[in-house]
């Protein structure tokens, strides 16, 4: 991460976005925003929305090279365009790696490659896929059943990963709890 976070404040201290850009996240917006229109730490900004200093700094990384990628046009800040650039997507990190190592730098380069043939596994044609189709675009004129019927499985498997989370969040609240009420009864003996 070769720029320093004075060069980045200063980079957009003069930049007034009229709210969040769409492929900016909603999570990590407020974050950036707040570690521009402040001198405050690192730290005190990550406090502020329950993230590590060093997770703060990554954010404002991510966003800044994010905000500097080339958008031609008003309408490139708004929604996805056949010029915008591949990370614009919302695609994993990895997946967008192996999309420019093919050549594909913006979305018009994306829908001329052959997915099949790139060295990315099942579930990352689907994100792609997925990704695309969010914003009106098909590769090869729709989906082959086999693909359709993954698409199906990831989001149930996604579903009941959801629904896992939540019951186990919920006993390890518990047993929190019955150690807090453990705890302070020791302690008035």
């Amino acid at each position: 991460m070769g720029t320093n976070l004075a060069e980045i404040r200063a980079r957009h201290a003069h930049r007034r976005l009229n709210g969040r850009p769409f492929f900016v996240s909603e999570r990590y917006w407020p974050v950036f925003q707040s570690f521009l229109s402040s001198d405050r730490t690192l730290a005190e900004v990550g406090s502020e929305f329950g993230f590590s200093a060093e997770r703060v700094r990554q954010i404002v990384h991510e966003l800044d090279v994010q905000l500097g990628l080339p958008r031609e046009t008003p309408r490139e800040w708004q929604q996805i365009t056949a010029n915008s650039p591949v990370e614009d997507l919302g695609i994993s990190v990895r997946i967008v790696h192996r999309l420019k190592e093919a050549g594909a730098h913006v979305v018009e380069d994306l829908l001329r490659l052959d997915l099949e043939r790139l060295s990315i596994g099942e579930a990352s044609r689907v994100e792609v896929l997925e990704a695309l189709e969010k914003w009106g675009y098909k590769i090869g004129g729709g989906r082959p059943r086999e693909l359709k019927r993954l698409v199906d499985q990831l989001r149930q498997l996604r579903r009941r990963i959801d629904e896992d989370f939540r019951s186990w969040t919920t006993r390890v609240e518990t047993m929190e709890s019955r150690i807090r009420r453990l705890s302070k009864a020791e302690e008035k003996l």
